[in-house]
This record gives C-alpha cells, structure tokens and sequence, in this order.
C-alpha cells in the first residue's frame, strides 16, 4: 500500500515524540531523577499502544490518529506528570481527561467497525452503549493505575475523591459526545464518516 505524504509526517512526529520521551530519560537516569525518569518511561512504553492494539485486533489505524494518541500521553506524562503541569494549572487535568474521551472513543469506534463493518449500522443502541462504556472503562482503568502508582511510589497522581470523580466525569462526557455521533452514523449515516473513510482507507472494506 502506497503511504501519502501526510502518514509519512504524521509518523515522524510520533517518533520524534518518542525519542525526546528517551532522550529525557537518559538524562534522568544520569541526573538520578527517579520521579522524572519514571514518568519518561513509562510515558515512553505507553506510545507503543497504538501499535500493540493493531496487532490484538489486526486493524490498521490511520496515521494521524494514532500521533494524537501519542501526543496526547506526551501531553499527560512530559508536562503534566513529570514538569506538573496538573499541579501548576487547574484547567489542565480537565482538558486532558476531557480530551481523552474523544480519543479513546473513536478507538472503540474502530474496534467495532472491524468486527461489523457497516452491519454494525442495523443496531445504533449497540453502537453508542458500546462506545460510551469502551470510553468509561478505559478511564476507569486509567484511574487504577495512578492508584498503583501512588500506593506503590507515595505519589500524588490521585489528588482525592473529587479529583477522581471529575477525571471519571470528563472521561465520560467525552466518551458520550463520540457515542451519540456513532448513534447518528447508524441511523442516519452521517456524524462518523470521516472514521469509517479514513478506517477504510488503511483496511480491506468490510
């Protein structure tokens, strides 16, 4: 399959991503930063989800989504994890968990749309329970490890109830916002064509 100019930027940059993700850590490591060279690392482990979820469910994801996924844990682990960020500004763990609905529900979008392909359009219900609780539980386990993690290292990643709550609450109302588009896509073939053009473009229709 012949790669467009804009996959071949769109992968550059998540490598250049990962790459200041391994340069950081060394310098860490040098530096004996424990707390910075964890975030990096892990940070830097995490990047390689989309390509292991390519591999589980034997789907192509197209380019950019998967350097927005990549950015977006660069976002989460560089600045506000390791430089804290979360701490510095008030508005940033709300973006962030805000902005992690939208991602992590086109994802489920993608899963369900290889099983089903358009037949998935005969059941809309499905479709947007499906891509809320993918949405849902995904934050969820997110919140399980910065519990692991703090129980683990005395961290703060979890800043109480209410910081967990809130994280839960924008998550899903990300989540939500995909889940009714997947609903009208099914019903009314418009709100996610732009997902299912671009799935298409890297995977044999279905």
């Amino acid at each position: 399959m012949r790669i467009s100019k804009s996959d071949k930027v769109f992968f550059a940059l998540t490598n250049l991503l990962r790459v200041i993700f391994v340069v950081f850590a060394i310098y860490s490591l040098i530096k004996f930063n424990k707390i910075h060279l964890f975030f990096f690392s892990v940070g830097f482990i995490l990047t390689f989800l989309p390509e292991i979820s390519e591999r589980i469910f034997r789907i192509k994801l197209p380019e950019e989504f998967k350097f927005i996924i990549v950015a977006f844990t660069f976002l989460a682990f560089f600045f506000g994890e390791a430089y804290a960020w979360y701490d510095k500004f008030w508005w940033w763990d709300w973006l962030l968990h805000g902005g992690s609905g939208f991602l992590i529900a086109p994802l489920a979008f993608f899963y369900l749309y290889s099983i089903f392909g358009k037949e998935a359009k005969k059941h809309p219900l499905f479709v947007f329970i499906f891509i809320l609780f993918f949405g849902l539980a995904i934050g969820t386990l997110w919140e399980y490890f910065e519990f692991t993690v703090d129980k683990l290292f005395n961290g703060t990643m979890q800043k109480g109830l209410q910081d967990t709550m809130e994280d839960l609450l924008f998550d899903g109302l990300g989540a939500l916002v995909i889940a009714i588009l997947g609903y009208i896509w099914a019903k009314k073939n418009i709100g996610l064509n732009f997902f299912v053009q671009r799935f298409e473009a890297n995977n044999q229709k279905k």
